[in-house]
């Protein structure tokens, strides 16, 4: 994906600056994760989806939370209407988080369709109605949810491995 803004840069500098000195790398993340779903549906077209890995399915699963989740604004809810930097950047925290655990748990041989049952993801679809006085607390929350059902997924297929 390509970004049209003759700013990018400057913004990027601001936001590591005065929101988090992670921001634009996050930022970055989720434009080349967003890039590759784009290649990624090329071949969904082609073969389906159940032709593809399951590492490459966790993208499928991550840029649609980015897209549905982050991305997407309802302008009419009182709390969606705004968001500050803080919360994009912990909202995308969030999802980037459950895409670094989820490839790790893949690595140990979870399987995709163990991950997106998971009533985490749920959670992270309605982190963005959380009113910004409670985003650090609701945000680190969900954060140790992740953790916890991820680690439980790979505890469970280590089990049923022996």
């Amino acid at each position: 994906m390509t970004s049209y803004s003759l700013y990018q840069e400057k913004v990027d500098v601001w936001a590591d600056k005065n929101v988090n000195d992670n921001f634009s790398a996050q930022r970055a993340q989720a434009m080349k994760l967003l890039q590759v779903e784009s290649e990624l549906q090329e071949i969904v077209q082609l073969v389906g989806v159940d032709s593809l890995s399951d590492g490459d399915r966790l993208i499928l699963e991550v840029t649609r939370s980015i897209r549905e989740d982050f991305l997407h604004q309802n302008s009419f809810h009182e709390v969606d209407t705004y968001t500050s930097l803080h919360k994009q950047y912990r909202m995308m925290g969030l999802i980037l988080k459950f895409y670094k655990s989820a490839q790790d748990a893949i690595k140990q041989n979870v399987t995709i369709n163990d991950i997106i049952k998971l009533s985490v993801l749920e959670k992270i679809g309605r982190a963005k109605y959380v009113e910004e006085g409670d985003i650090d607390a609701a945000y680190d929350s969900i954060e140790d949810e992740i953790d916890n059902e991820l680690a439980d997924l790979i505890k469970k297929r280590g089990a049923e491995e022996l």
